[in-house]
């Protein structure tokens, strides 16, 4: 197959965008789609046109490079005091820190669709590491809206049962150990 073709990706507003045959590859969605497409041929997927462009930006930056040689985040991130721009490369970094939450959040979604696999663990590394850089669990609750169901009563008892239940999981631990090395 001609690495110069190319074809439309078409978001779920109809809107149309180019992508050549080599950026398109880095998806694995779009490389079984593809194969036996010629020039001028359409892929409908339902992705909104916002989210479709980022992903061709992303896919044209690295049409180059293979996926092995695009910079990994670890997993997991080894600490909440590493920064999260030292783990990847620069136009990486400034790829996801541009978009807002809910942008990053529908990358994450497509890029999974897509079954584009560096894009989908920068994103999730991302967050993770931006979750991992809050330093209390309000925090959390307050950033993702998390509304909490149960009265602060019903906590103390869910808190009290637990402590419970392990008081009584240590009381047998110890009567086990205790048959065991007697």
């Amino acid at each position: 197959m001609d690495l110069s073709h190319y074809f439309y990706l078409v978001a779920n507003d109809k809107s149309k965008i180019i992508i050549d045959n080599i950026s398109a590859k880095k998806s694995a969605l779009l490389m079984d789609v593809i194969q036996e497409f010629t020039n001028d041929e359409e892929v409908y997927l339902d992705i909104s046109k916002e989210t479709l462009q980022f992903i061709v930006e992303y896919l044209n930056h690295y049409k180059d490079v293979s996926s092995e040689n695009i910079k990994a985040c670890p997993k997991p991130i080894p600490n909440k005091d590493i920064n999260f721009k030292d783990l990847v490369d620069g136009w990486s970094y400034e790829f996801v820190k541009s978009k807002s939450y809910d942008q990053n959040m529908n990358l994450v979604i497509a890029s999974e669709y897509m079954a584009i696999n560096p894009l989908h663990d920068l994103l999730c590394s991302y967050g993770a590491s931006f979750v991992n850089s809050m330093e209390t669990t309000e925090e959390i609750v307050k950033f993702f809206n998390i509304h909490q169901d149960i009265t602060e009563e019903e906590m103390k008892t869910l808190e009290k049962e637990e402590l419970e239940n392990i008081k009584k999981k240590v009381a047998i631990d110890r009567e086990l150990e205790s048959k065991i090395f007697d």
